[in-house]
This record gives C-alpha cells, structure tokens and sequence, in this order.
C-alpha cells in the first residue's frame, strides 16, 4: 500500500520540479529507523514515454524532409499558381565553346519548364538554379544548346529552357536540383539518381 506523502517529501517534490530534475517518481515507505516510524524513500523513474515521443518526432522530420522533395519529372507547385517541372534529358559532352566546362567533359541536360496557372503575368528573368551531386556544387554550362528564360508568361502560358551542368556520369546519383522562380518564391526542390546512356 502507497504510504501517505508527508510535509518533507512534499517540499522535496515541489524542489525537484522547479528545477526541471523530476521526471517521475513513486515513495514508498523506508525500514523504520529507531526514534520512529518509517522515512518516505522516492525512487526516480524515466517514463518510457519519452522515447515513444522522440521516435516519433524523428519520424516527423523525416517525413517533413520527404515531402519538401520532388522527383524527376514531377512538378512543384506554389499557392499563387506559378508550377516548376523539371525532367533530365540525357547527358552530352561540352563543346569547344562552352563556358563553364572543358570541352569534352561530361554534362547533364535538364528540361525546366515554367507554368503560369494564377491570374497575373509573371517574368521568369530572375530564375536561379543549382545542382549539387556527390557533396559538390555542379558548374552550370552555357553551350549552343543551352539558353535562358526571356520574356514574360501570361495566365495560362508555359515557357521551357533546356540547363546544362557538368556532372560526370559516375556521379549522376542522388542529384539534388533547386531552382527558384524569382524573389518571391522559395526553392523548387528534385532528387533523384539519373541514369547515362550508353556511349554517353
């Protein structure tokens, strides 16, 4: 039977929760002493709780990690309208005149197409994009058949550009490409591994 807690044990209590030390705890009465009857005894126990609650969090970020991703040819969508869909296209070799690799070295090609679904013009000019591979920044790549996004998009319209990286063909897993539409926009985020062609 669970003995009645006294002034003392009370006092101890309170103490041991204001300083953050009192997870949870059970008295139980002590062997009585010699001038009188049995001394409250507490023994501190860590509720199994807590651990259930930790899991469960960690879960939680790695779902919420999950959800901040898009595949490879999947589009991101903004509450405005505006939709960013971005799919590989193979990889190529840069040319003589490439800027921003040698020419020979292996580079990837992406498809990104803008979609204006709202109801206000919207000017892709400001795009930004980064891939990172392999714990590496990749290099983007302007070459002949590489441009950038020009004009506007009216209400309903699409406008498409093909961006070129250098990323070496053994490197082509777990390639994290981010594009942000302009400065009011936050970033697009596509994982995925991308397979070379053969002679590639």
């Amino acid at each position: 039977m669970r003995k009645p807690i006294t002034t003392t044990a009370v006092l101890t209590l309170a103490a041991l929760a204001l300083t953050g030390g009192l997870t949870a705890c059970s008295v139980d009465g002590g062997p009585p002493s010699a001038d009188g009857p049995a001394t409250p005894q507490m023994t501190m126990e860590a509720p199994a709780a807590d651990a259930v609650v930790e899991e469960e969090e960690a879960e939680e970020v790695e779902e919420s990690a999950q959800d901040q991703l898009s595949a490879y040819g999947e589009t991101w969508e903004y509450d405005d309208g505006i939709a960013v869909t971005v799919s590989t296209k193979g990889q190529t070799v840069a040319g003589e005149y490439a800027f921003g690799a040698n020419p020979g070295d292996q580079v990837l090609l992406f498809e990104v197409t803008i979609t204006n679904n709202g109801t206000a013009i919207f000017d892709p000019t400001m795009a930004s994009s980064t891939v990172n591979y392999d714990s590496t920044s990749a290099e983007r790549v302007f070459d002949g058949d590489t441009v950038v996004f020009e004009g506007k998009i009216l209400p309903g319209a699409s406008l498409t550009e093909t961006q070129a990286f250098a990323i070496p063909n053994t490197k082509a897993t777990d390639v994290l490409y981010m594009l942000t539409p302009d400065f009011e926009h936050e970033e697009a985020l596509f994982f995925g591994s991308i397979t070379p062609k053969a002679g590639a």
